[in-house]
């Protein structure tokens, strides 16, 4: 299924049009058969890293369309390159468009975010898309620049803690899954970009070898 997800060798995503079950809770996927290829560069993490899942909840209409125009469709690289440092330039080089995402606080779980970490994307009570991070980014001017902002009684806010995203896949993940297997209340929802907890995310290694093989199934 897969191999150094941020290094030199190449990661694998094997999906299906075959709707599949977890324990018959109904986690599975729609999108088409594909084998999706990608390559990046050296590793920054080291071999004992376990990744983070964060969950990313998509609240109202303007986090829709937000999704929709930067991950979705994705953005050009020439709109996107002059907020980029050469470095993160490299990082995304071979890359014609761009996924990207950004929150607007929960500033601690966003400093977390390490490459190849996992985004569990979340709305009505079901993970919709999983995707991987490239690297994190905090920049007002690109948050700016893909979504504007919105004006509250403090003044303007920005969805300016960003994160750069590639090996998206549609999931149909119940999200009383990993509340069951992190052990959360069953009235538990997500409210808020947070941090899956790390027993669950341990846990979901333990059982199916990867986050990968826990997402294909």
């Amino acid at each position: 299924m897969g191999y150094t997800l941020y290094g030199e060798s190449v990661f694998y995503f094997l999906t299906s049009t075959k709707m599949k079950t977890l324990h018959n809770v109904g986690f599975g996927h729609d999108s088409r058969s594909h084998l999706r290829v990608s390559k990046v560069g050296k590793s920054n993490l080291s071999p004992s890293h376990q990744p983070h899942i964060f969950l990313v909840p998509k609240s109202d209409a303007r986090s829709c369309q937000n999704f929709q125009k930067t991950v979705l469709d994705g953005c050009s690289k020439e709109a996107i390159h002059p907020f980029l440092t050469l470095e993160e330039q490299n990082m995304l080089k071979g890359r014609e468009k761009f996924q990207i995402w950004g929150i607007k606080g929960n500033v601690p779980s966003w400093k977390k975010i390490k490459p190849n970490d996992f985004m569990f994307f979340y709305k009505d009570k079901r993970i919709h898309h999983v995707a991987k991070v490239i690297f994190p980014k905090q920049s007002r001017e690109l948050s700016e620049k893909l979504w504007g902002h919105i004006e509250t009684s403090e003044g303007y806010r920005y969805w300016e803690y960003i994160f750069f995203l590639k090996d998206l896949i549609p999931v149909n993940l119940d999200y009383a899954v990993l509340k069951d297997i992190a052990q959360y209340s069953p009235k538990a929802y997500v409210q808020g970009f947070q941090t899956y907890s790390p027993q669950g995310t341990e846990s979901i290694i333990k059982k199916y070898g990867s986050i990968e093989k826990f997402i294909t199934l």
